[in-house]
């Protein structure tokens, strides 16, 4: 490494006064001193020209060149292919295009399944979760104090209730087997005693007296009706007006009217107070004698014996509702014995919450198998696609062919570098030979300036982009390197090219 530095010329000088002094008289000394002289801080190190991006392209199987489509020089584009081989391990089987895709079609949608399996076994998971959650809620949702207590009580009401319906369902029963026959008599006693009432008085209603004020008003009717009809002549002299009420020397017109009127009216209420007496009678008769039919009807029916398809319904109503109240028994006592909490319920959401862990563990080792799935069907597909590649070169990113070593006809290994691709579009320079003692001196962002050697009049400019993590032993120094990104270049700088390296402070 060249590594140069200011050193002191004071003391230099020194040297060779001193060694003058020997020869003759001893000089008088200026008064004035000289300035001490402080070593320069700045490192320079030499490196070398490299191009930002490169990479040596190879084959990924042995065959013959069949096809090259590239010379040095030319500009590329990524994944652009470049040069093709005939593949003599697999040149028999080789297929055409179309049918290399729909491989690769058929692995990407074995990726895309096995992805929706995935999907499909989280979604599982999700639910298996879920379950597992209301599980535990369930069990304890019955050990809450609040809801035994609940339990509890409501386990005496239905206790209660179900002894109230035995009762109704027993009397029922009792109705069936044993009627009180003196009661259903006693119903059709008193029924005939209502309707010969009802018959008592209807005929004490006389309707006679209604008649005959009927036939009275409506006579008045035909005399205010002639009184009427003469006032309208202008109460000419009236013979057939009967002189009645004194209304014979009426000459007013609107007593007239309101005689007419008056007299209409007595005869409509008269008639519908007859038509009122006549309809109450009626009703009354026709509900005393259907109340004696129907107590006459109950009483026969009672008499044949109880109904076989009622009483057999009846007693099998009894006996249910008797098994339904020694199990809501039981389930009581089996709550108060466990201070509310029914076992039973218990014991199957214990259960419940296991089945639920237990499909968990199943589930997320479905979850994982599918996952691998993935993984497998990625694998697959990278290999159909690298199978594919294996006739085909191509760039890995975008820059320009440096060296190009292809022949058409020429058999290449698998592995072997025959094309060389570099990015030109920007510059870098490595040094590897700043020591231990000067590499902590530089800093990631530090700016340089760069003066190649086939180049001495173009003036560089750069930053460091990184400092090497491990050292290299160089001629028995300890080195590391480092490499400088170009802010600047020119175009004659070629791959390859030494450099000065100047790290400012």
């Amino acid at each position: 490494m060249k590594a140069y530095r200011t050193f002191g010329l004071i003391a230099l000088v020194s040297l060779l006064l001193a060694a003058c002094g020997g020869a003759g008289p001893a000089a008088t000394p200026d008064a004035k001193t000289l300035p001490p002289v402080v070593a320069s801080a700045q490192v320079i190190s030499e490196g070398r020209l490299f191009p930002v991006q490169s990479a040596e392209v190879s084959f990924n199987s042995s065959g013959n060149v069949s096809e090259v489509l590239v010379k040095e020089g030319d500009t590329v584009q990524a994944n652009q292919v470049i040069a093709r081989l005939v593949a003599s391990e697999a040149q028999a089987s080789t297929v055409a295009s179309a049918t290399k895709d729909s491989a690769i079609a058929a692995a990407q949608q074995a990726v895309v399944a096995a992805q929706q399996g995935v999907a499909t076994a989280q979604q599982n998971q999700l639910a298996a979760e879920t379950e597992v959650v209301n599980a535990r809620k369930a069990i304890t949702d019955l050990l809450d104090s609040t809801a035994a207590t609940l339990a509890l009580n409501q386990a005496d009401m239905d206790v209660a209730d179900l002894q109230k319906q035995i009762d109704d369902a027993s009397r029922n029963l009792g109705y069936l087997t044993s009627p009180d026959m003196k009661y259903y008599q006693d119903q059709v006693k008193q029924a005939q005693d209502g309707l010969i009432n009802a018959q008592q008085n209807v005929s004490l209603v006389d309707i006679s007296q209604l008649q005959v004020d009927l036939r009275t008003a409506q006579h008045d009717l035909r005399v205010a009706t002639d009184v009427y009809n003469n006032a309208k002549d202008g109460f000419a002299d009236c013979p057939s007006c009967e002189k009645v009420w004194a209304y014979d020397r009426m000459t007013n017109w609107e007593d007239a009217v309101n005689l007419y009127t008056d007299a209409t009216n007595r005869v409509q209420n008269i008639q519908t107070q007859i038509d009122q007496t006549q309809r109450g009678n009626s009703l009354t008769l026709s509900s005393a004698q259907d109340k004696l039919d129907a107590a006459n009807r109950q009483l026969n029916y009672y008499k044949k014996g109880p109904d076989a398809v009622k009483l057999n319904q009846s007693e099998v109503n009894v006996g249910l509702l008797q098994a339904k109240l020694a199990q809501a028994q039981s389930d009581a006592e089996k709550l108060k014995a466990n201070n509310g909490v029914d076992p039973d319920k218990l014991k199957a959401a214990q259960d419940r919450l296991a089945a639920a862990e237990a499909s968990l563990v199943s589930v997320r080792a479905a979850v994982a198998s599918a996952q691998a799935q993935v993984t497998a069907a990625q694998a697959d597909l990278v290999a159909t696609q690298l199978k594919q590649d294996s006739v085909e070169l191509k760039t890995p990113f975008a820059g320009s062919v440096a060296v190009q070593n292809l022949k058409v006809g020429e058999h290449v290994n698998a592995g072997q570098p025959m094309v060389t691709v570099a990015d030109f579009s920007q510059w870098e320079v490595q040094t590897d030979d700043l020591t231990e003692i000067e590499v902590v001196k530089i800093k990631v962002g530090q700016k340089v300036a760069v003066k190649l050697d086939a180049l001495p009049d173009v003036q560089l400019t750069g930053v460091v982009k990184s400092i090497a993590a491990k050292y290299v032993e160089n001629r028995g120094d300890i080195t590391y390197t480092v490499t400088i990104t170009l802010t600047s270049k020119d175009p004659q700088m070629r791959w390859g090219m030494t450099a000065e390296v100047s790290f400012e402070k």
